[in-house]
């Protein structure tokens, strides 16, 4: 499946009469970042018979999207840094991304609608739906400790796997004029792993991220919660430091003293060997021709933690 095209995915979007905007999405897209809805694109569309050539738009549209909604979580999160560089937000101002990131989320719905298949169309609307509902449900959670980990297949269906689950379905739909039921399955349980290994991150840091983000932010991502469930004294004081939504450097320091412990290290390997495996079990029931390409992009993703 040669996507080497991929590197130079510029279009269809209309350049803008202001020129500021496209000068701001140009933060974002110069850095390329994975494109991995748009691989997604490829890879599922041409199991289903489809050409590069057809699924362009789509790749694109998909891409765009993404990329309006990091423009804008970078100026709800305060973000400094994307890609490994400057946020456009840190570039510019607060305005100028949320205002460019609804500029090239309406275009690429324009293009969709102007070109595309109109069920592909009603889908992403729905897609974009959804990852709003996530955001605003993940940011109504801030400095809260959700009551199950049924908060976090919410929200990793909400706002992680939406997208995904859309790319997942253009082949089908463009062969068909129906989705694939066992695609978007595979697309939420790889969005639940991949969100988790993102968690993971989020504790141990990145070359690109600061350990303890989430946190910092009041936010309690999956993994912590799972440290918070294997030591319940440490979720009873941070209950109190978010009542007071601090979280002061010492108490994060012992955080980090009980995130090196074996009990709680055993816990967490152990939750993502089960998503690694509700993946593997959803790429048994794909395409053959999709199994090698899904099993290393498993791997892979388990793989950038070490």
């Amino acid at each position: 499946m040669r996507v080497e095209w991929m590197n130079e995915l510029t279009g269809p979007m209309e350049v803008p009469e202001v020129k500021k905007i496209d000068e701001v999405c140009s933060v974002l897209w110069n850095r390329k970042g994975k494109r991995l809805r748009a691989q997604w694109v490829c890879w599922f569309g041409e199991v289903f018979g489809q050409s590069q050539e057809q699924l362009k738009l789509y790749a694109w549209a998909v891409e765009a999207i993404h990329a309006a909604t990091l423009l804008h979580d970078d100026v709800i999160d305060k973000a400094p840094l994307r890609r490994g560089g400057p946020s456009a937000n840190a570039l510019f101002d607060n305005t100028l991304p949320i205002l460019s990131g609804d500029y090239l989320l309406s275009d690429a719905i324009f293009q969709l609608a102007e070109q595309g298949h109109p069920l592909l169309t009603k889908l992403m609307c729905q897609a974009v739906k959804e990852v709003t509902q996530g955001e605003v449900f993940q940011y109504d959670y801030r400095y809260k400790i959700p009551e199950s980990l049924d908060y976090f297949e919410k929200l990793n269906r909400l706002k992680t796997s939406a997208l995904l689950k859309w790319a997942s379905q253009v082949g089908p739909i463009l062969a068909s004029n129906r989705g694939d039921s066992a695609c978007a399955a595979f697309a939420g349980r790889y969005g639940a792993l991949y969100q988790f290994t993102d968690d993971i991150l989020d504790l141990q840091g990145s070359a690109t991220k600061e350990s303890w983000q989430d946190i910092k932010e009041g936010k309690v991502n999956e993994v912590l919660f799972l440290l918070l469930e294997t030591y319940p004294e440490v979720k009873k004081r941070l209950e109190e430091a978010f009542t007071k939504k601090n979280i002061g450097s010492r108490f994060l320091g012992e955080l980090k003293t009980y995130a090196k412990e074996k009990k709680f290290k055993n816990r967490v390997e152990e939750a993502l060997e089960g998503k690694q495996r509700e993946c593997l079990v959803a790429i048994s029931t794909l395409d053959k021709n999709l199994e090698n390409t899904l099993n290393k992009l498993v791997s892979l993703t388990v793989q950038r933690l070490y």
